[in-house]
């Protein structure tokens, strides 16, 4: 957690919120079918930010995995406030 101002002897410092970061696709590559069904193609996706790197499996060509891996970052970028515009928890809809 990042503190910040100096703290009197009654005063206790103030913690700011932790830098969010983006979410975006990396790569989207083929990869085997996890349950040996090669009938389906399958693809394996990473999307990275700046301190994070998640790895997803999804059936479909590469243009629908490429669709779909951008939606996940795009979720997951509304979901903890960097993206633009984006709801948080603490925010009331109108």
């Amino acid at each position: 957690m990042i503190m910040s101002g100096k703290a009197g002897p009654d005063e206790k410092p103030r913690q700011l919120m932790p830098k969010r970061y983006r979410f975006s696709v990396d790569r989207v590559e083929k990869a085997d079918a996890p349950d040996g069904d090669n009938n389906r193609p399958w693809h394996r996706y990473v999307l990275v930010s700046e301190c994070t790197e998640i790895t997803g499996f999804c059936t479909g060509n590469s243009e629908e995995v490429q669709a779909h891996a951008r939606q996940v970052a795009e979720e997951l970028n509304t979901r903890n406030g960097s993206a633009p515009g984006g709801w948080t928890s603490r925010q009331m809809q109108a």
